[in-house]
């Protein structure tokens, strides 16, 4: 946590974006860098490092737009075969989510002999990127579209299938994350009932994002000095990948107990 936040520091004076929009999409990335591999037990199920966020703000007012690309930025030095391999966008079916993490798929051929139809995606982390993520809310309203209750297996288990009978492929061990974009008005008349009952909006970290200042001229990332916080990225991404069971410390133990509210029913 502490690379996240000091490159956000350094960031802040050489770029109008929110500071919190961009330190939220630098966590969501380097959690789906790091993969299925740490994770923290809430009661018996395991959650590993694949968020979920959504920046919400004003167009071409909160800087949205700057705020990923400075990521962007980080994280392409950090990891690049990760940066090249693993992010896209364009969120629209279910099926089309599977099909980015699918397993092998296999088949009988004529004379009964097992084959192998698709290899399948062998490095199952995909950051999927939507910087107009409205779209994707009336994607999940047209009937019969799958993508609400595939992104909602996603973020719970990672295992994800649908009962289409023309849709063979299936994914298991999938390690999604999801950054997107939107104005607060279209949240409100994208979202449905349905999405915000049905714990989709639950999942998801809702972050508002202002412009921070004005800067009439500003050297961007490259003008930021990270040298040695990229470095140090880059080794907490490799030790990520080697963590199992995560736990608390005693002090972040009793801060959490603390704020979590006991009274039945919150």
């Amino acid at each position: 946590m502490a690379p996240l936040v000091k490159i956000v520091q350094k960031l802040e004076p050489v770029t109008e974006a929110d500071p919190a929009a961009m330190l939220i999409q630098l966590l969501v990335a380097f959690g789906n860098a790091v993969g299925r591999s740490a994770y923290f037990y809430a009661g018996d199920q395991r959650h590993f490092t694949n968020m979920f966020a959504c920046i919400v703000g004003r167009t071409a007012k909160a800087r949205k737009g700057s705020s990923l690309s400075a990521v962007c930025g980080v994280m392409g030095r950090t990891d690049p075969t990760w940066n090249r391999a693993c992010v896209t966008s364009g969120l629209s079916s279910g099926e089309g989510l599977i099909w980015a993490v699918r397993d092998p798929i296999v088949k009988i051929d004529k004379v009964g002999k097992t084959v192998t139809d698709d290899a399948g995606i062998s490095d199952k982390r995909l950051l999927v990127s939507e910087t107009e993520f409205g779209n994707a809310f009336a994607v999940m309203n047209r009937d019969s579209n799958t993508l609400s209750s595939i992104l909602r297996l996603a973020w719970d288990t990672g295992n994800l299938r649908t009962l289409t009978k023309n849709s063979p492929a299936l994914a298991t061990g999938a390690h999604v994350s999801i950054i997107g974009h939107i104005t607060k008005v279209e949240l409100r008349r994208r979202m449905s009932e349905a999405d915000f009952f049905n714990g989709f909006g639950n999942r998801f970290l809702w972050t508002c994002a202002q412009r921070s200042k004005i800067l009439p001229e500003s050297e961007g990332i490259e003008g930021a000095g990270l040298g040695d916080l990229i470095t140090k990225l880059h080794q907490a991404v490799a030790f990520g990948r080697q963590v199992g069971e995560m736990e608390r410390e005693p002090a972040a133990s009793e801060l959490w107990n603390h704020q979590v509210p006991t009274r039945p029913g919150w």
